[in-house]
């Protein structure tokens, strides 16, 4: 399988250099699906998608069911043109999405505005986007695991 399948494995076009032991580390527990433009959602003809869209989408991909028992605030802080300042509150089964800056927040995660869009679209995974340094953690960054449980990105 392996002589089969040389030429895939030998393909250099998606390698990227590993700072250090960490990362590769990460990079194996998560390795990166074929990292595309075409790995991206389509959207509805016209629809443009930014972070703003996505935080508007946030509550209807909401899984009330899986946020049983969460109490928790996210501050996103997404930089670049398209960017700005996102509470993400979620407590008793319900969640709050608003724009602004959390007094407390419990997580911070913080990333320029297009590799928000990729991490929210599936063109990158939140492991990626972390050990590649692109997505920075503060606070219980435990907490960031939730996002992916408590909501369906794909909505």
């Amino acid at each position: 399988m392996i002589h089969e399948k040389f030429d895939k494995i030998n393909n250099m076009e998606h390698a990227r250099e590993m700072p250090d032991a960490t990362s590769a580390v990460f990079a194996l527990i998560d390795p990166p699906s074929d990292i595309k433009e075409t790995t991206h959602r389509d959207s509805p003809a016209g629809e443009t998608i930014d972070p703003e869209t996505i935080f508007t989408k946030m509550p209807g991909g909401f899984k009330a069911d899986a946020a049983k028992g969460v109490d928790v605030v996210f501050q996103f802080n997404i930089k670049g043109p398209k960017g700005g300042d996102w509470i993400v509150a979620v407590k008793d089964g319900k969640c709050d999405i608003k724009p602004g800056n959390a007094k407390s927040p419990n997580c911070t995660l913080t990333i320029d505005d297009d590799n928000f869009v990729k991490l929210f679209t599936g063109a990158m995974t939140s492991m990626q986007a972390f050990s590649s340094g692109k997505l920075s953690l503060d606070g219980d960054i435990m907490k960031s695991q939730l996002i992916e449980k408590i909501f369906d990105l794909n909505k």
